[in-house]
């Protein structure tokens, strides 16, 4: 029982020596780990919490909260998605040309064999916002897709086509001369509102679409040709309720006109539209002079055209049920609807 007690002892004694000696001089010549060796050691803790995981910088002042942080992975790009290159186009008979603008694109040309053309809105990434001149001329179309998005038909583009009918788009604002000339088949087209300028001869001949009133044949409330082979000694000019416009020198050369009514639902009279009507020096309008105004009147640019000179030189009188306080330039129908002047 004794050598028990004195075997527990010596292990006990054995233990604290062991523990006594951390910090003390080793055998083998090292040396424990001091207090200023300690507070060094905790500064380096502590810097170290200062540290980039991923190219992201965590800070001690994060590790301390608790929020937890999530690294940014990186791949070296700037983040946006870089755009894909225009796919290339499809070969649909038709040649596309950049425009002068950089912008934008006009048909230009298409294969003679082609019977259905179907014009795409977009090429190469930029809108096609042009019919060129002459591209569908005499080409025997059965069929045609004008996208919205074009603004322009060139002088001759349908010339002679085939075509029966032809849906044109919201987009359009000019139709160029002979555009759609000599299309015999045609019975139908619209013409937008946002049309402001009908070419000469746009529509020449296409007798299929005309609404004939007075001599002058209408498509879709534009006026577009002079249809009286010989001009009358004395005549006068009354155009339809709900014209839009006069196309370009729809009335060049037509003598004997004394004067002309021209409804106030007109917005647009395109440039020589009375070009060389030496008789007109009247013209009776159906709204007030304000209105009369707000048309678009185009002069020509040519100096030996007389637009201004026929329109502009005759006398203007405005439609007016009662007889106006002044009586000035004032007009009403009289009892056999023969436009007449307010003394």
């Amino acid at each position: 029982m004794k050598t028990k007690a004195w075997l527990l002892c010596l292990l006990l004694s054995l233990m604290l020596c062991a523990c006594n000696g951390d910090g003390q001089a080793t055998g083998d010549g090292q040396q424990g780990t001091s207090d200023a060796d300690t507070t060094a050691g905790e500064e380096q803790i502590a810097t170290d919490t200062d540290t980039t995981i991923e190219g992201v910088e965590v800070t001690s002042d994060a590790l301390d909260t608790d929020e937890s942080v999530t690294p940014e992975v990186t791949d070296g790009t700037s983040g946006s998605e870089e755009a894909e290159p225009p796919a290339e186009p499809v070969d649909d008979g038709l040649t596309y040309t950049l425009n002068t603008d950089g912008q934008s694109y006009s048909v230009t040309d298409c294969r003679p064999d082609l019977t259905v053309a179907i014009i795409a809105d977009t090429y190469m990434g930029l809108p096609v916002t042009k019919i060129g001149a002459d591209v569908f001329k005499d080409v025997q179309l059965t069929s045609v897709t004008i996208p919205e998005g074009i603004t322009t038909i060139g002088a001759y583009s349908f010339h002679r086509s085939p075509l029966t009918n032809i849906k044109l788009p919201e987009s359009l604002t000019f139709i160029g001369e002979n555009a759609f000339s000599l299309c015999y088949d045609l019975t139908s087209i619209n013409i937008p509102d946002a049309v402001t300028h009908i070419g000469n001869d746009a529509f020449y001949n296409c007798t299929k679409l005309f609404e004939t009133h007075d001599g002058i044949a209408y498509v879709d409330g534009w006026a577009v040709q002079y249809t009286v082979s010989a001009d009358p000694d004395s005549w006068e000019l009354t155009l339809q309720e709900g014209t839009v416009g006069i196309g370009e020198r729809v009335l060049e050369f037509v003598f004997g006109m004394e004067y002309a009514v021209i409804p106030d639902s007109v917005k647009y009279i395109c440039k020589s539209a009375f070009s060389s009507c030496e008789d007109l020096n009247t013209v009776y309008y159906g709204g007030t002079a304000a209105e009369w105004e707000q048309i678009s009147i185009a002069y020509s640019e040519e100096p030996d055209e007389y637009t201004s000179d026929a329109l502009t030189s005759a006398t203007v009188y405005y439609y007016s049920v009662e007889r106006p306080v002044d009586g000035n330039n004032a007009w009403y129908y009289d009892d056999d609807g023969v436009p007449t002047r307010w003394d």
